[in-house]
């Protein structure tokens, strides 16, 4: 198993939470191993470098994603998105 705590990794993700666009933040599911969303404030594994919809939400599949745990504060749901603006 590859660990990594700063970098551009493919990191297995999850629609737990919603789809992932690129530039949203990601953090932890309630599935072992597997990132999704992050929608509220709170520890962070990175940002998404791509894209991932599906509408299973039990589906996983792996993104490229820039690895930088760190502590997020979203202060409203539309900040969610670095490239949003």
């Amino acid at each position: 198993a590859l660990v990594s705590s700063k970098g551009e990794m493919l990191v297995k993700v999850s629609t737990i939470n919603g789809k992932i666009y690129k530039g949203d933040y990601l953090t932890s599911s309630t599935i072992p191993g597997v990132a999704q969303l992050a929608n509220t404030s709170g520890k962070v594994i990175g940002l998404a470098l791509e894209n991932y919809e599906s509408a299973d939400t039990s589906a996983v599949n792996k993104i490229l994603v820039l690895v930088d745990i760190q502590a997020h504060f979203t202060s409203d749901p539309f900040s969610k998105n670095l490239l949003f603006f």
